[in-house]
């Protein structure tokens, strides 16, 4: 196996183990792997009423967040509360995604900037992930997850509203 490959691969799965929400409590952990799989899938289903670059679009779902293993998922009610390490964070991305993967940094970017198509679309199925989880969590009881669940729900009209100029 190639040192390159072998790499990526132990660099990668450390994804399985950085868990979503993680200042929030949970009934139901989520890695980022598993977050970065659903999105992906929600992608594969957004093709269904969207035109977009379905390949890319795939990439970009399951890069979107690699980034996370050098810097950790921190969580977006910290970045609004101190947007210094919002800023920190956005500052080093390109740095993180380089380390583990090159390729991967270009798609990262256009996603950060919504540069593109395919970066509205995985915004969008980023945020379905989001309602996805919240709205399990909420279901199995999970109070303290029902603002995120709301403040979710209210920013997807945006997206939707965005999208107007692809759908099918």
């Amino acid at each position: 196996m190639k040192k390159e490959l072998k790499d990526f691969l132990n660099t990668t799965y450390k994804m399985k183990s950085l868990i979503r929400y993680n200042n929030t409590p949970r009934l139901v952990d989520e890695s980022i792997a598993e977050h970065q799989y659903f999105v992906a899938l929600i992608v594969y289903k957004l093709y269904d009423d969207y035109k977009f670059d379905m390949k890319i679009a795939l990439q970009m779902s399951l890069f979107h967040d690699i980034p996370e293993i050098m810097l950790s998922d921190v969580p977006s009610n910290t970045k609004r509360m101190f947007p210094e390490i919002s800023d920190a964070l956005r500052k080093n991305q390109k740095k993180a995604s380089d380390m583990i993967d090159s390729t991967m940094t270009p798609l990262i970017e256009d996603y950060e900037n919504l540069a593109t198509d395919e970066a509205l679309v995985v915004h969008l199925a980023d945020i379905l992930s989001i309602i996805q989880y919240t709205t399990q969590e909420v279901h199995l009881g999970n109070k303290y997850m029902e603002p995120i669940l709301k403040n979710t729900t209210e920013m997807i009209e945006d997206l939707f509203k965005k999208m107007e100029g692809i759908k099918r």
